[in-house]
């Protein structure tokens, strides 16, 4: 069925538009002098206009730093998982989705005399979402290099 083919209710129910909120809770244990670890657990709501796009989950993390005076290293992985609040009237079944994102950065502070207080950092991130409609799954992943500043 072609979006043109539905009746004004039922393309109303695709719409994107709205409001999307997002509430995390995480506490920061410190383990020793250099490494620290973050789980968090939070909540999403994909309130838009358009109740087959609309979804509200969980999502659950984890993340670790590695901070000494050469080196500090973050990494993080997620697990999302989200429920479609309506039937989408073209595919036939709701918009919910679950998958699970990679993130790692280093940056070497003071490795190179010349730049001061600027650091060489190289970042690496892959995130993979599956939803119950092909169509919407969502995959990408990125890897920069970039001079950080402290201050």
């Amino acid at each position: 069925m072609a979006s043109g083919d539905l009746s004004p209710g039922e393309q109303s129910l695709l719409d994107r538009n709205g409001d999307i909120t997002t509430f995390e809770v995480s506490y920061a244990y410190k383990v020793d002098e250099h490494h620290s670890v973050r789980p968090a657990v939070g909540y999403v709501d994909r309130d838009l206009d358009g109740a087959a796009m609309s979804q509200d989950g969980a999502v659950f993390s984890l993340a670790h730093a590695y901070n000494s005076e050469h080196i500090v290293w973050a990494n993080k992985v997620s697990y999302t998982d989200l429920s479609g609040d309506k039937t989408n009237p073209i595919f036939g079944d709701k918009n919910g989705a679950s998958g699970f994102g990679l993130a790692s950065a280093v940056s070497f502070p003071g490795s190179v005399d010349f730049l001061g207080k600027w650091a060489p950092t190289l970042s690496v991130n892959y995130a993979n979402l599956d939803s119950h409609i092909d169509f919407n799954d969502f995959g990408m992943w990125t890897v920069g290099a970039s001079l950080m500043r402290r201050f």
